[in-house]
């Protein structure tokens, strides 16, 4: 059975509007369609502890980049 390739690094991703998080501004987060431009976790832990994941009004979830 072959090996999965390693994980190189977490995003987070909008499950209703398949955009990733990019950055934290003053009244929330901020998005964009490209993942070359989102903000990349180097786990599952610190992607989930960032206020963008919790936010009341977004629906991020983690997601690997291998």
């Amino acid at each position: 059975m072959p090996k999965k390739p390693r994980i190189r690094y977490w995003l987070l991703k909008d499950t209703l509007s398949k955009k990733y998080f990019k950055e934290w501004t003053g009244i929330g987060p901020a998005a964009t369609s490209s993942r070359v431009e989102a903000e990349r976790f180097p786990n599952k832990n610190s992607a989930m502890r960032s206020p963008a994941y919790s936010f009341a009004l977004t629906f991020y979830e983690p997601v690997a980049v291998r």
